[in-house]
């Protein structure tokens, strides 16, 4: 199983009006999105900066490597998302031959980016309770939507459009049977299938018609009906077994799918 993370890291942070520039360097690829308006200036060139006014929900791309100076004219509060050189291999290696990189624009006007910022977003305040797999999906999924769009590497690789191998899908469901109570990463489950993460990700999609993530959950959940038809098996012990954070956790995502609580489902069935 690789251990390089190929997770987003997700910061909030006030920006405060100041006399003085502040020199900014990211190493990683960065998108900025701005959560309540805010008069920014920056550019690359300390003698000549530029005045931007945002409104809440805008995005900013920041370009890789390269030295900005920024200063505050309003204050605001900014998120700032860093995505790992990993996933964006990962997406290259699928979508393009050879290096690529991203185009950085002050605004970037997308809204499939802004959803998937947003479930990182709210991820990150424990909205979701979301699992590791979770998060790196959606981290994937961003990363490939940024070099498909935002690409300088216009030589991209048409995706196949068959899906997994009866014995790949195969071998990855057992997988996850076998590792339901515990975190499982998009990694690994591509592992078990010979495939790089970003594309590993369209295959089962494309076999199964759900992402990695969703189809886990309902294994979950149904090891969580077969478990709750014992009367004795306390409810703690049903979402730890089937890989729950927390009993709220296991029962919020019962309800999504059986549209009643799980003590509301073992009455029901013992009845």
């Amino acid at each position: 199983m690789s251990s390089t993370s190929i997770r987003a890291d997700v910061l909030r942070f006030k920006i405060e009006p100041s006399r003085e520039p502040e020199r900014k360097f990211h190493s990683s690829q960065v998108l900025v999105q701005i959560l309540e308006p805010v008069s920014l200036r920056y550019g690359t060139r300390l003698s000549s900066l530029t005045t931007y006014d945002y409104s809440a929900g805008e995005i900013v791309l920041c370009p890789r490597h390269t030295e900005k100076w920024v200063m505050g004219s309003t204050p605001g509060r900014l998120l700032m998302v860093t995505i790992p050189d990993q996933a964006l291999v990962h997406a290259a290696s699928e979508y393009a031959h050879g290096d690529i990189s991203l185009d950085a624009t002050e605004r970037l006007e997308d809204p499939r980016v802004g959803q998937l910022v947003r479930m990182l977003s709210e991820e990150e305040q424990g909205i979701f309770q979301a699992d590791r797999l979770f998060t790196e999906s959606v981290t994937q999924a961003l990363a490939a939507l940024l070099i498909r769009t935002r690409g300088t590497s216009r030589n991209f690789q048409p995706v196949p459009s068959g899906g997994l191998a009866p014995a790949q899908l195969r071998r990855v469901v057992d997988y996850m049977r076998a590792h339901l109570d515990r975190e499982l990463s998009l990694a690994e489950l591509a592992e078990e299938a010979k495939l790089s993460p970003p594309y590993f990700g369209q295959m089962f999609l494309r076999s199964t018609g759900q992402t990695p993530h969703r189809f886990l959950l309902g294994l979950r959940i149904d090891r969580a009906k077969e478990m709750l038809r014992a009367p004795w098996v306390r409810m703690m012990d049903v979402s730890l077994a089937c890989g729950f954070k927390t009993q709220q956790h296991f029962s919020r995502t019962f309800r999504i799918f059986c549209s009643l609580s799980p003590r509301a489902y073992r009455n029901q069935v013992l009845s």
